[in-house]
């Protein structure tokens, strides 16, 4: 395969044409999906999965590009098998609709985006200010796990723990103000990570950028924010949300990994909080996150995790 990268060719195809703009108006490679008020999320989906199948087809038929490795056919049933769990759930066969997502990832698995990190700096930010004890800032312990609420691949009552690459990106999660802390992972820490972001790997083209490209459906679906109006992108968001159906195929995937993966510890993914997403941003303008999975089943395993870091003194953040 020629050193060239496949994705980047699709971004400016989508980028150039109408037809491979989103129900949102926006081109259908750009995270988040936001889903506009008054369009339901399944045929949201199936329009944007319908119009990615298209764009890889005439990307690999028309580019002169050497391609052996994208199976199309692989997208296309990628995204018909998560529409219909999404249906599945829907009809309140949850159990049901987690066997088929199991089934599925277990012929998927071999593309799965594996990383290592290490030695690697992050932020971790709360919304109160004025924060001083580090131990504010630590998932909840085992005591505390009735707090622990649904969160995008977080599932209620099983802690789970939030960190940034930038204190940017923390300042977008909770809205600008707050409290954060630098904390590092020591030198003899090692954290493997379903990485479900679009980084180097998409530059220069390879069997790796050949996966994520197979896999978009399921990483696109990580990505959904419900409630946008089209004009001015404003969020309108009803008064009290009971249930995040955007937030069913991340905690399938939360879940597939507990069971399934438990070498895998966590998950890399970009926020949906900024709408003007840069994928290969650094800095301060990274915009990843890490969710790493907290062995809460026991006071020793919790302090075992929380000893795991370096933590810096908290400092307060404003606008």
């Amino acid at each position: 395969m020629l050193s060239i990268s496949i994705y980047n060719l699709m971004i400016k195809e989508a980028q150039t044409y109408q037809e491979f703009k989103s129900l949102n108006n926006r081109d259908i490679l750009d995270f988040p999906l936001h889903v506009p008020m008054g369009i339901d999320m399944l045929d949201f989906l199936e329009d944007t999965f319908d119009k990615y199948y298209k764009l890889v087809v005439r990307i690999i038929n028309n580019q002169d590009v050497e391609n052996k490795d994208i199976n199309i056919e692989t997208i296309k049933e990628l995204g018909k098998i998560l529409i219909n769990i999404l249906k599945c759930f829907r009809n309140g066969n949850i159990a049901d609709a987690y066997l088929e997502f199991e089934k599925k990832m277990a012929e998927f698995e071999k593309l799965l985006p594996i990383v290592n990190i290490k030695g690697e700096e992050f932020f971790r930010m709360r919304k109160e200010k004025n924060l001083e004890r580090i131990s504010q800032f630590y998932p909840l312990p085992p005591e505390l796990r009735y707090l622990s609420g649904a969160m995008r691949f977080s599932i209620p009552g099983y802690t789970c723990f939030y960190i940034g690459h930038s204190k940017s990106v923390c300042k977008k999660e909770i809205n600008n103000v707050g409290s954060i802390v630098k904390v590092k992972l020591k030198d003899d820490v090692t954290f493997k990570l379903l990485d479900l972001t679009f980084r180097e790997d998409m530059n220069n083209g390879g069997e790796n950028e050949s996966h994520l490209i197979m896999l978009w459906p399921l990483i696109a679906s990580c990505y959904l924010d419900h409630f946008y109006c089209l004009l001015g992108k404003r969020v309108c968001k009803p008064r009290d949300i009971r249930f995040n159906e955007n937030y069913v195929i991340p905690q399938l995937l939360t879940t597939y990994i507990r069971r399934k993966r438990k070498d895998i510890e966590g998950i890399r993914y970009y926020t949906v909080k900024d709408d003007s997403l840069e994928i290969f941003g650094k800095g301060e303008n990274d915009m990843r996150n890490v969710v790493l999975y907290v062995d809460s089943s026991s006071d020793k395993s919790y302090d075992e995790f929380i000893d795991k870091f370096e933590w810096e003194k908290p400092l307060n953040v404003s606008e």
